[in-house]
């Protein structure tokens, strides 16, 4: 991965939009509350005060409340991401919220409460072997793995099928 043509590596996950800022938040908030609750707080804060990011995946124009990317294919492909079997399929799994249609937190939330996500137009999910991302306007702070990593307005998301190597006791 690439964040403003500076490499950076992550496992597990990639996002901006709410998330990093809920993350930013949630660790100021967490040693008063514990992590939970602060992370519960800090999204719903979040969330509520967002502006949509005006972005282009691959080319292509979006307005989005957030983006995920995932090393590998995260299951449920229509739920929110839980888990995956694999890392090392060289597949990216992509996820984001489209600012429109009209009231798409709303709608977000009804799907998610429902069990419908997968067929909302509120949720957008693609497999894909690389993304190329580009943030109009001011640089967006990218989490990867839990923790902010950096600020940037050009992005690129690679897996790379054999760069990690795993090793157990006996």
């Amino acid at each position: 991965m690439a964040i403003d043509g500076r490499s950076v590596s992550f496992v597990n996950t990639a996002t901006f939009g709410g998330y990093p800022d809920s993350v930013r938040l949630r660790q100021k908030l967490q040693s008063r509350i514990g992590k939970w609750p602060a992370a519960a707080v800090a999204m719903t804060r979040v969330l509520a005060a967002a502006e949509p990011l005006n972005i282009e995946l691959d080319g292509t124009g979006h307005s989005v409340w957030m983006l995920f990317v995932g090393n590998g294919n995260y299951v449920p492909t229509d739920q929110v991401p839980m888990s995956r079997s694999s890392i090392h399929t060289g597949t990216l799994d992509v996820r984001f919220l489209p600012s429109e249609p009209k009231a798409s937190r709303t709608r977000l939330l009804w799907a998610t409460v429902t069990g419908t996500l997968g067929s909302s137009p509120a949720y957008v999910r693609r497999a894909v072997k690389q993304l190329t991302v580009e943030v109009e306007g001011a640089p967006v702070a990218l989490a990867a793995d839990g923790e902010v990593v950096g600020d940037g307005t050009w992005f690129e998301f690679t897996s790379d099928k054999n760069g990690l190597a795993l090793y157990r006791k006996r």
